[in-house]
């Protein structure tokens, strides 16, 4: 007598797996901005050298030299101290190297929140685990990122507080002040870093009138 045996389920991709992928991603995407900004002397694109006088004015005088949000320049100017520092070159290069490190490494940190919107839509979803660092990916590599590295480097650190914000509009779904804190903190550092993201308020004020619907929404799915 002939019996069916089914095939034995698959075991799930270990988390630790992923997360070394995610690990092994913001590598990358660092590397093919470092690549972009070391391949050449001074910064590329028409507006590298305006952040190279900026943070020369914060270091030399603690003040802009041009008036401007200021929350990219004072932290490439305070990284630009440690490099001298530590690496005891001129002023010049400390400042040239930090510019051109926190541009290269500073951007490629939207991968983390990214991915981990996107995953856990997948998880609820019950979608592939590989569209998170799929999408992570896709927004940090594509080509409009690439044309703004060394030029638009305030628009680029944006985007990272932006995606933060995204992920913590998503936690606040669930219970706990400290999701509110961390999505009031996104939109900040995301309005001062660039003007626009203003536009946010809105945006965090709706989710603050949605959240008690969609937490009961989410509870009542849950009792099924």
């Amino acid at each position: 007598m002939n019996t069916l045996h089914a095939a034995p389920a698959r075991p799930p991709v270990s988390s630790r797996f992923w997360y070394a992928g995610l690990a092994a991603l913001v590598l990358v995407i660092c590397l093919v901005r470092g690549a972009l900004l070391f391949g050449t002397p001074l910064m590329p694109g028409m507006n590298g050298a305006y952040y190279l006088v900026q943070a020369r004015s914060v270091l030399a005088h603690g003040t802009l030299g041009i008036p401007d949000l200021p929350l990219t320049f004072f932290l490439q100017a305070a990284l630009a101290r440690v490099i001298g520092f530590f690496w005891g070159g001129g002023a010049d290069a400390s400042i040239v190297w930090a510019v051109k490190l926190a541009d290269a490494v500073l951007p490629a940190l939207a991968a983390l929140p990214v991915y981990a919107l996107v995953r856990r839509w997948a998880k609820d979803a019950a979608a592939p685990v590989w569209l998170a660092p799929a999408a992570a990916a896709v927004v940090t590599l594509n080509g409009s990122m690439l044309h703004m590295v060394g030029d638009f480097e305030k628009n680029s650190l944006g985007l990272v507080w932006l995606t933060a914000l995204l992920l913590a509009l998503r936690a606040v779904e669930r219970p706990g002040g400290w999701r509110w804190l961390a999505a009031g903190a996104a939109t900040g550092l995301a309005t001062v870093m660039v003007a626009t993201a203003a536009a946010l308020v809105p945006v965090l004020a709706w989710a603050a009138w949605r959240a008690p619907s969609a937490r009961r929404a989410r509870a009542r799915h849950a009792a099924r």
